[in-house]
């Protein structure tokens, strides 16, 4: 077995793997403002005047109906961040917390033998199954207490009795169960974690551990209580998102996995845990119960959801690298020849040299960037493993290593919001609430890409947009038309348009912007490239 790195080494490598990893979030994902980014800070702004709401004023589809605003923790921070910071600070909040995550994970790893190098190897394999689902949105805070949570039951099984650090998951579900919903994939985990546990201590007739787990599981759902809302409200606003067929059939990431690009990364890893677990088992090694069966279940979730796929990653990947460390002989003690060492270390030391310079270029390449952080981030351990390593590859390194998140977060903090929102019809969303601030009775039947801007920057028209991002608060026909509608399917599909003065859709709905331009008692105000705006005659 490779020996544990020391504490000092191991905090470094992973305030490291917490740079590189903000360093790729910002170059990339973060720099996009998307409709649940909206979603977040309207919403927020809502508990920020008025605290979490019950019942919906939003919008015209939801008017009325109850809304159980679970995230509004997390909505509330990102809207406070974004009054002292803009999109900018938000950006970068966001960031960080999902780096978090990924620092939690490498320490996992490092706490358990894991060499630094297979550690950021498998960092960046958890990074790649996950990149998809790190935009900016309340679910990002969610990453790093979930990988709290696999650290503080990680750390109480390698125990013998019931340890007190374990007791600490309450407050982190607690938490979490105020900032997004994903928490339901966590109070399983924890409960037949302590269960199994207490079947143990038990038979070890330690009755001191046996009242801890058991209370430890009783609590666990208990923590999901801790919020505003009732039992009732939570029990609805739960049930209406997970069964809730209108939700699957409009939302990418709530269909089933397949061999396609969104989910051929969980696909991969999904496979090579397959295979390493089994070759670990052929040569008698067996892993770790909580390991094995957190991924498993998270398998399961994500191959029956594209969006679990984000969760089966973390405790995935310590279960592969623990089943490799201790099946595989690895002797990196020295590190490479004094040759290679130079040349590794000199590779190292470009790549992020390059990354960070990237990163404050007009013109970036974001795929270039990100490789060249993680990269050079793994080839930057490999070479200071070497104790020959020339003195000036070995201070330059750690230089280049701040280089990166510093360079990328002064970037971040410079980006206009004009570009955070360039990926958005915004020219078409201010056309239509000029043309509904001159006739206040007028409704808008927007799309999904337009609905939450309107809403954010345009609060006035609160209770007159017909629906936003909050599918779980709307009558299942209602969704249904509206679905049929953006699809411009069936003989029907305009009567979603009844009672609605102004429609505004994105051009992504190029059937829908198509049919639109000869929709019968409609005049079109605004038709570009970016999205098509129409009222009633």
């Amino acid at each position: 077995m490779l020996a544990v790195p020391s504490s000092v080494a191991s905090r470094r490598w992973v305030v490291a793997t917490i740079g590189v990893i903000f360093a790729a979030v910002g170059a990339f994902t973060a720099r996009s403002i998307l409709q649940d980014t909206y979603l977040a800070l309207y919403a927020g702004r809502l508990v920020a005047e008025h605290g979490p709401p019950h019942i919906d004023t939003l919008t015209v589809a939801g008017q009325g109906h109850p809304w159980v605003d679970q995230q509004w923790l997390a909505q509330l921070g990102f809207y406070e961040l974004w009054r002292i910071g803009g999109y900018a600070g938000v950006a970068c909040f966001a960031s960080f917390a999902i780096a978090a995550g990924f620092g939690l994970l490498a320490d996992i790893l490092l706490s358990r033998g894991v060499s630094v190098v297979r550690t950021l190897m498998w960092v960046t394999v958890a990074f790649t199954v996950a990149v998809a689902n790190t935009f900016i949105r309340a679910q990002d805070l969610a990453y790093p207490l979930f990988v709290a949570v696999v650290w503080l039951l990680l750390r109480d099984e390698a125990r013998p009795r019931f340890s007190r650090s374990a007791a600490l998951v309450l407050p982190v579900l607690a938490v979490w169960a105020n900032v997004h919903g994903s928490v339901l994939l966590a109070v399983p985990i924890v409960s037949l974690y302590a269960l199994w546990a207490a079947v143990g201590t038990y038979r070890a007739h330690d009755r001191r551990s046996l009242a801890g787990y058991l209370t430890l599981s009783l609590l666990a759902p208990a923590a999901l209580l801790v919020t505003p809302y009732s039992p009732s409200e939570l029990e609805l606003y739960y049930r209406s998102v997970l069964t809730n067929p209108a939700i699957a059939q409009n939302v990418t990431e709530w269909a089933p996995a397949g061999f396609d690009a969104i989910s051929m990364a969980f696909i991969l890893l999904l496979f090579l845990v397959v295979a390493v677990v089994g070759f670990g088992f052929g040569r008698g090694y067996r892993p770790s119960l909580l390991l094995t069966g957190t991924s498993a279940l998270l398998a399961v979730a994500g191959v029956h959801a594209v969006r679990y796929q984000v969760w089966f990653a973390f405790p995935s990947s310590v279960l592969v690298a623990d089943t490799l460390s201790a099946t595989t002989a690895a002797h990196e003690s020295d590190g490479p020849p004094r040759g290679l060492g130079m040349l590794i270390g000199a590779a190292a030391a470009l790549m992020l040299g390059a990354s960070a310079l990237i990163a404050l270029a007009p013109e970036r390449s974001i795929q270039l960037q990100i490789g060249c952080a993680l990269g050079g981030m793994i080839l930057a351990a490999d070479a200071l493993r070497s104790s020959r390593l020339p003195v000036l590859l070995r201070r330059t390194i750690p230089v280049a290593l701040a280089a990166v998140p510093l360079c990328t977060g002064f970037a971040l903090a410079t980006t206009p919001d004009t570009t955070f929102e360039s990926g958005l019809p915004m020219p078409a969303v201010n056309v239509a609430a000029g043309y509904a601030a001159a006739h206040p009775g007028v409704r808008i039947m927007a799309d999904e890409l337009t609905s939450a801007p309107l809403l954010w920057h345009h609060p006035g028209l609160a209770g007159r947009v017909a629906f936003d991002p909050r599918f779980e608060i709307y009558p299942r026909a209602a969704l249904e038309r509206w679905s049929r509608f953006l699809k411009a399917q069936g003989p029907d599909w305009a009567a979603a348009t009844r009672g609605y003065g102004v429609i505004v859709v994105a051009a992504l709905h190029s059937d829908l912007v198509r049919h639109l331009r000869h929709l019968p008692g409609w005049t079109v105000l605004y038709d570009h490239p970016d999205g098509i705006v129409l009222r009633r005659r």
